[in-house]
C-alpha cells in the first residue's frame, strides 16, 4: 500500500524551522516565559558565535520550570549531539522537547 501525504502534511512540510521558532517564541512570550534563543554558529559580523554543537534552539524558564526545546522541520533529523544535550538537560531536571510544525498545539498545552 502506498502512503500518500494529506494536504495538511504537505502544508506542514513547507514550514521552515525559522517560522516554527517564531511561533514557539510567540507562545512562550504569551504565557510569560523568559526565553533565550541560541544562535547557530554561522559567522555574524565576522565572528563565530561559539555555541557548542547540538545545543537546543530555545531555553525557557518560568517559576520552577526550566524547558529546553529543539525545533525541527517536519522532515528534519535530530543529530546525536542534540540528543545528548537533551538527555543532559533532562538528567538535570529540565523538561526537554523536540517539536515540529505538527506539534504546535502540543507546545501550546505544554507551555500554558
Amino acid at each position: 500500500m502506498i502512503s500518500r501525504l494529506t494536504d495538511r502534511d504537505k502544508l506542514l512540510r513547507l514550514v521552515t524551522e525559522r517560522q516554527l521558532q517564531r511561533q514557539v517564541e510567540g507562545i512562550l512570550t504569551a504565557y510569560g516565559w523568559r526565553w533565550f534563543h541560541a544562535p547557530d554558529n554561522r559567522p555574524a559580523n565576522g565572528r563565530v558565535q561559539k555555541i557548542r554543537p547540538g545545543f537546543p534552539d530555545l531555553l525557557a524558564v518560568r517559576g520552577p520550570r526550566l524547558v529546553v526545546i529543539e525545533l525541527k522541520t517536519e522532515t528534519g533529523r535530530i543529530a546525536s549531539e542534540q540528543v545528548e544535550w537533551m538527555q543532559n538537560f533532562e538528567a538535570a531536571g529540565a523538561e526537554a522537547y523536540v517539536w515540529r510544525p505538527r506539534d504546535t498545539e502540543t507546545a501550546r498545552r505544554a507551555l500554558a
